[in-house]
């Protein structure tokens, strides 16, 4: 097990499977003391804690004592499969996996990390998005959009046409820093795991829609926050959501929002690629 810098915290993470991680996290590796722990632990059987239930759902179950915090996902059978142990300071988890009545075992432990990974982050002060980042004359540039819409694909034109960088292609998260929107990444970036350990000041969000032609509109307020909550990691807790307006203010104000409507073609990103240079020049 190794400990990795992450959005400028040190993450212990034990893993059993290195097919999400090999040739992917090691950029991150740090020898710094890590503050935050995460394990995998293999098991033959989930056991649920003897515990009071705190609450109940139809694919899980909610404990506590006094120091721990546990989650317990179940089959359709109502059968234990995944047990999370989390400390309530959010600094350390034990995840307990059954192998023997799920698979792949590789993917629902790389799918559990990132989970908890953006559950840590949130804690502290960050604002995950779905969008595929790259950077470009040194700012970070997020494309975002449902699945299957092309944000990837647009992502991937800035770097073949302009090498632009990819950044993250997931789940980049931002975070005010100095007063100023900064772009952080992380080893975890979607399928095809593209992601640089990097940090960049924010350029634009730029959220994309299908079109005839390749169009820029500016956003009214609300259909800006509209956009930002669809894609946004929303917290569960009144004091993360806070921080989570702040962001959402910060984006609005500085004008760090556009939508763009866009052809499946080259063009699109050359026509990208021209606003931001015309966006720069002001």
């Amino acid at each position: 097990m190794h400990t990795y810098k992450m959005i400028d915290l040190n993450i212990l993470i034990d893993y059993k499977f290195n097919r999400f991680y090999k040739d992917n996290i090691e950029a991150y590796l740090t020898f710094d003391k890590p503050t935050h722990f995460i394990y995998t632990h293999l098991v033959d059987e989930v056991i649920e804690p003897k515990l009071p239930l705190t609450l109940q759902t139809d694919k899980r179950t909610f404990y506590e004592d006094s120091k721990n915090r546990y989650v317990v996902y179940h089959n359709a059978e109502k059968e234990p499969l995944i047990l999370i142990k989390r400390s309530k300071d959010y600094t350390h988890y034990d995840i307990y996996l059954d192998q023997q009545k799920q698979a792949p075992l590789d993917g629902i432990e790389y799918t559990i990390h990132q989970m908890v990974f953006m559950e840590i982050a949130v804690e502290n002060g960050f604002t995950p998005i779905h969008a595929s980042a790259f950077s470009y004359q040194d700012k970070a540039y997020l494309v975002s959009a449902p699945s299957g819409i092309g944000k990837t694909t647009l992502a991937k034109r800035m770097a073949r046409l302009y090498q632009a960088e990819i950044i993250n292609d997931d789940k980049p998260l931002l975070k005010i820093k100095d007063n100023q929107l900064m772009v952080y990444s992380s080893p975890f970036s979607g399928k095809e795991a593209k992601n640089l350990n990097s940090v960049y000041p924010l350029g634009l969000i730029i959220f994309i829609e299908q079109g005839l032609t390749n169009e820029f509109k500016k956003l009214k307020t609300d259909e800006a926050i509209n956009l930002i909550l669809k894609n946004m990691f929303r917290p569960d807790k009144k004091t993360l959501w806070n921080n989570a307006t702040v962001v959402m203010d910060k984006l609005i104000k500085e004008n760090k929002v556009i939508l763009y409507q866009v052809q499946n073609h080259d063009n699109a990103g050359i026509s990208l690629k021209e606003y931001i240079d015309k966006v720069g020049r002001k």
